[in-house]
């Protein structure tokens, strides 16, 4: 009788404990395909980076999760619009560039099908399928599940069924351990991004929110920066930019309950807009003087500006007048300066801007010219052919060494010139040698109206 109880005991020991591969194991032909089967949560392998990707179904609730960063992370039906915070997101399938080396293990969110898919050795993977290369592993994992002791069984099944979180820390999990820590589930976290996120004015993007931990989303409430609409309950709301310029967007999740959380999108839309060109700025003088009253007015204006689009519609920033807002700049000297010339950005509707150099002007007092200088070098050479020109105004020419002879070769107009105080009979006069003695240095005045366009000096020697 008792070799009777003994054997009972035996063959029931043995059809509960059977090995991995039983009828406990077997995957539904309904289910997803998966790189690992289980019964509970704590029977689990550690997610280490040779699991990096794969996806394990739990049979106790009839969910996939997917080793992520060292952690089993759960994947809902209801949620496929998931998508980790630091991969990138594509409009459709035909988007994804090609699955190379140097982006093997990366990932991406398709927009149109809202799935995430997984680079592995030359192909975009869907994360909830299996690739044909992940099956070698399947022994060597298999047989690790199956060496936890049986005896806790019952305690790992407890535990699993007490928790209410979907992500599992491998910091927690030994291939051999029979307890799993679990983390609280907190409110709803995500991340919102546009596709696409750069477009043009008048064109349109869809707005997506990605769910990342937290439970379900019921509701949405979207705020748009600078779009039409301005807000939307959509759970993936398409909008409107007319005019050019970066926005950004935020949304509520499940606003009014206790799982409400507000996202801000950090990567906002960029819209190009009318583009300027055309601009010009220019005196109203080119030379002011003080002669007559001891200062001196002069007024820069913009004008020329046009938009891409043929738009109207255009601010003035001046950097010597921030205050100022118009298509003008009026300035007042007291003193010589040599040239003048200010900058002003100009900034249309569509947050283009053009920044602009204005023409110069020269403010000189006729009573006490500022001469301008200028230097040339001859070199080892004995002559010099200038072909600086000389308008209107002062100019001392450092010649670097003693020229006894200097010619006028060409001048236009009319007035007058005087070249080291030897004054011309008119603008056109040529002379042969204008020099009396020796100079290393040729002081000019030109009067209005006057030019000179080409000096010759010979008969040049050091200066001792």
């Amino acid at each position: 009788m008792r070799k009777e109880f003994i054997s009972c005991i035996a063959i029931a020991l043995l059809i509960g404990c059977g090995n991995d591969d039983d009828s406990s194991t077997a995957p539904d032909e309904n289910q997803p395909k998966t790189d690992f089967v289980v019964d509970i949560l704590d029977d689990l392998p550690a997610c280490v980076k040779s699991r990096e990707g794969k996806t394990a179904l739990l049979q106790e609730v009839d969910s996939t999760y997917i080793c992520k960063d060292g952690q089993w992370i759960e994947l809902k039906e209801e949620d496929d619009d998931n998508e980790p915070s630091d991969i990138d997101s594509v409009e459709t399938e035909d988007d994804l560039l090609a699955c190379t080396k140097k982006r093997e293990g990366e990932q991406r969110y398709i927009a149109q099908t809202k799935s995430i898919v997984l680079c592995h050795d030359g192909t975009w993977e869907e994360l909830n399928e299996k690739s044909s290369d992940s099956k070698k592993n399947d022994d060597e994992d298999s047989s690790s599940s199956s060496e936890k002791d049986a005896d806790d069984s019952k305690d790992k099944s407890s535990n699993s069924k007490t928790s209410s979180s979907s992500t599992i820390s491998s910091s927690s999990i030994q291939e051999s351990s029979s307890s799993v820590a679990v983390e609280e589930t907190g409110p709803i976290q995500g991340v919102c991004t546009a596709v696409p996120s750069a477009i043009v004015k008048n064109d349109s993007t869809t707005w997506h929110f990605i769910r990342i931990d937290g439970g379900t989303v019921s509701t949405y409430d979207w705020i748009f920066e600078g779009a039409s609409p301005a807000t939307s309950t959509k759970e993936t709301p398409k909008v409107t930019y007319e005019k050019g310029g970066t926005f950004s967007a935020s949304v509520t999740i499940n606003k009014g309950t206790s799982s409400e959380n507000t996202v801000n999108c950090t990567k906002p839309v960029k819209v190009t807009g009318a583009t300027i060109s055309d601009c010009t700025c220019k005196p109203n003088v080119t030379k002011a003087d003080l002669a007559e009253e001891g200062s001196a007015t002069v007024t820069w204006t913009v004008s020329g500006c046009t938009n891409s689009d043929e738009s109207t519609g255009f601010s003035y920033t001046w950097d010597d007048d921030p205050e100022n807002t118009e298509m003008t700049l009026t300035q007042t000297f007291t003193e010589r300066i040599q040239s003048y010339a200010p900058t002003v950005t100009v900034s249309n509707e569509d947050q283009d801007s053009l920044k602009l150099t204005c023409n110069p002007v020269k403010v000189d007092d006729s009573n006490d010219p500022l001469c301008e200088e200028i230097s040339v070098s001859l070199g080892t050479s004995s002559y010099k052919d200038i072909l600086t020109t000389l308008s209107g105004g002062c100019y001392t020419i450092d010649l670097g060494k003693n020229c006894a002879i200097a010619y006028i070769y060409s001048a236009s107009g009319t007035g007058t010139y005087t070249i080291n105080g030897i004054e011309s009979t008119s603008c056109t006069s040529k002379y042969s040698n204008i020099l009396s003695t020796s100079a290393s240095t040729l002081s000019i005045e030109v009067s209005e109206g006057c030019s000179i366009k080409e000096i010759y000096v010979s008969s040049c020697t050091n200066i001792n």
